[in-house]
């Protein structure tokens, strides 16, 4: 159960670099659409002007609906673990460090620094949140 727990927090990690990934070959997309508009306006009107203008905002729009469907992926998965870590955690500081390493990917040293604590105590919060977790995960498998 633990290493479900771990791969769920590690995909949230993921998809936060997928989707700045996402974001740049946006941008690019973006900019090579706008190009191909701004040449293709200034052009004299062929019959295949129009289709590239099309398949460049077709490919643009696609990639974005893609790119949507990823961060609202992302949320979803967020707002479960911070759900199940709330549900599940009831200390604050447990909660707030599993919540700001893998929903906020803050560094274990950032945690330590905005909770006031040391690098160990953080260590050991998130041990001990993780079994708790695990813990609970496992009732649920065998209810």
């Amino acid at each position: 159960m633990l290493v479900e727990i771990l791969a769920v927090m590690e995909r949230i990690q993921d998809l936060q670099i997928e989707i700045i990934e996402m974001y740049t070959e946006l941008s690019q997309l973006r900019e090579r659409a706008l190009q191909i508009t701004q040449t293709l306006s200034d052009m004299p009107k062929s019959k295949n002007a129009s289709s590239k203008i099309e398949s460049a905002v077709l490919s643009y729009l696609t990639r974005e609906q893609h790119i949507l469907d990823k961060i609202t992926q992302y949320e979803q998965a967020q707002e479960y673990f911070k759900n199940d870590v709330r549900k599940f955690i009831t200390n604050k500081r447990m909660q707030s460090v599993l919540i700001f390493r893998y929903v906020f990917n803050m560094s274990w040293v950032k945690i330590s620094k905005t909770l006031h604590t040391s690098l160990g105590q953080v260590n050991k919060d998130k041990r001990k949140a993780i079994k708790i977790l695990e813990e609970e995960f496992e009732k649920m498998d065998t209810v």
